[in-house]
């Protein structure tokens, strides 16, 4: 059985939607099985004070034989902040794992 294509103009559009969808259900769910894994993770909440720093926070979190600047680098981005923007009072996401 022989297909014969009759509009080419369609048939184009019908393949590029076809990869366009492939692409965004393949990298949609590998990105819902990296968030996730990303959320198996524990936390335990630390609230800042008056004179903390990341570092220091983060220093106490660090197990041995890891680099402090990973902890640091994940409470950024478990609260959304950069290292210097942190206030006395408040309630910071710490990676317990």
């Amino acid at each position: 059985m022989k297909y014969r294509i009759t509009n080419r103009k369609r048939f184009i559009t019908f393949l590029t939607a076809v990869i366009i969808l492939s692409y965004l259900l393949v990298f949609g769910l590998v990105n819902i099985a990296f968030a996730s894994d990303n959320n198996l993770k524990s936390t335990a909440s630390v609230t800042v004070s008056a004179g903390d720093t990341l570092w220091e926070i983060a220093g106490d979190y660090v197990r041995p034989g890891n680099d402090i600047r990973n902890i640091v680098h994940e409470i950024c981005i478990l609260n959304g902040i950069r290292a210097g923007e942190i206030y006395p009072g408040q309630v910071l996401m710490i990676p317990s794992n």
